[in-house]
């Protein structure tokens, strides 16, 4: 019998009804659910996973921060509870309630912590984490928690703060930021591993030129977040859409990954952010503080969703064989109409939505992610990996031996199958 027979032998192997695989080469991870289908195609999951570090880069005016808020609220409306540091002395309150919709329960659950110093805000997410890990020791309550930088390497080290106040300028010290996130990443890597808690954190992408004068981007803090976190989405401007009134603004932005531990990387999709101005019902017009209308700042998924699957079956992605495409169309009957002068409006025999009364891409998109009948059939087409989703309440470590346990014993029998075929193949 040669090595290969053999392996195969012996992997074979069952000892009432124990394998011989280590469960921990089957360890995969929990997540919160991620509300668009087309981010989870990006992503090649259908949540965000915790206890792993997740990057938000990109140029200035990308969104990154608000995009940083919009992910809050994913674990919020799981039960779960958010730290944010602030390092940048920018931070605009009524943006991220904005995202957040003014949900007062959620926004009691956020804790917002301003940080002069680098120093300062690696203790408070080491001190958060380790409150976290005292708590469940005490009440036995699990949560999903998101730690997060905005941004990563905008605070200073407390030795250049004393030069400053000393000297009236700072000496020249290149790497030192990098040099400490090095060896502060690699702790609080060590410190989130077994918990649920997800470590995000935005960062700045900015231009230069090599040595051969082509241009180049490099990001704040040297390689150490690149080595330590898993998901890097890239923010970049896209090709404006203009609106005309006053009370509605946006932008369109491209969203992709530069590193991707659970899939491909480079996969890229159009996302749109308005800002808008609505009534406020509170509002006092005894008080001078009370403001007429609201701020509302909204990702809309829903109309990303419908814009993503519609190129799909109209060629427009040239990832999609035109197989793929027809499938896509047989499956989603998707008819874009204008209405009004705009072409933003769908209509559906399997959403539901009649010929006769079209309903805007939003409205279409939320639609499709509240069937879970289709949601689950597209992320089968789409080779979305699905993972369990984490919330508060839950027990993460039980979560994670059952779906490790359910992994294995899923690769032994398709390892068992492979075997019995190709012992046939070779008796043949």
């Amino acid at each position: 019998m040669d090595c290969v027979s053999a392996l195969r032998s012996a992997l074979s192997v069952k000892d009432s009804g124990r394998s011989v695989m280590d469960l921990s080469s089957h360890r995969s991870f929990v997540g919160v659910p991620i509300p668009s289908i087309a981010v989870q195609w990006v992503l090649n999951s259908n949540v965000l996973p915790l206890g792993r570090m997740v990057e938000f880069a990109g140029a200035p005016e990308c969104c990154k921060s608000t995009f940083l808020y919009e992910v809050m609220g994913w674990f919020l409306r799981q039960g779960g509870h958010v730290v944010l540091v602030e390092t940048e002395q920018k931070d605009n309150s009524q943006i991220r309630h904005a995202v957040l919709k003014y949900d007062a329960d959620g926004i009691s659950r956020v804790v917002v912590k301003q940080s002069l110093s680098y120093e300062e805000w690696v203790e408070a997410l080491k001190d958060a984490s380790l409150f976290y890990a005292e708590w469940q020791k005490t009440h036995g309550e699990q949560f999903p928690v998101l730690f997060c930088i905005d941004s990563l390497a905008a605070a200073p080290q407390d030795k250049r703060i004393a030069e400053m106040k000393e000297n009236g300028h700072t000496n020249v010290g290149y790497g030192g930021i990098a040099r400490a996130l090095s060896q502060d990443l690699q702790t609080f890597s060590s410190i989130q591993a077994g918990h649920p808690f997800t470590f995000a954190f935005t960062n700045h992408l900015k231009q230069s030129m090599n040595s051969m004068g082509l241009p180049t981007e490099y990001r704040s803090g040297g390689k150490a977040p690149e080595f330590y976190e898993s998901v890097s989405f890239r923010f970049a401007p896209a090709p404006q859409t203009r609106f005309t009134k006053m009370d509605c603004a946006g932008r369109k932005l491209r969203l992709s990954t530069s590193k991707n531990s659970i899939g491909p990387t480079k996969r890229e999709v159009e996302i749109l952010v308005y800002f808008r101005n609505l009534p406020n019902p509170n509002y006092d017009p005894t008080d001078a503080y009370s403001d007429r209308y609201l701020l509302d700042v909204s990702f809309d998924w829903g109309e990303v969703d419908i814009k993503f699957l519609t190129a799909i079956c109209n060629g427009g992605r040239d990832e999609f064989s035109a197989p793929r495409r027809r499938l896509f169309s047989e499956l989603l009957d998707l008819h874009v109409v204008s209405k009004k002068n705009s072409p933003t409006w769908v209509w559906s025999s399997v959403l539901g939505v009649p010929e006769s009364d079209p309903v805007s891409f939003s409205d279409a998109g939320k639609l499709l992610m509240a069937n879970e009948d289709l949601l689950r059939r597209l992320q089968e087409e789409l080779y979305i990996q699905r993972r369990p989703i984490f919330g508060a309440g839950d027990n993460y470590d039980e979560m994670m031996d059952a779906f490790t346990r359910s992994s294995e014993e899923r690769a032994i029998a398709l390892n068992n199958r492979n075997y019995i075929e190709n012992t046939e193949n070779d008796n043949e």
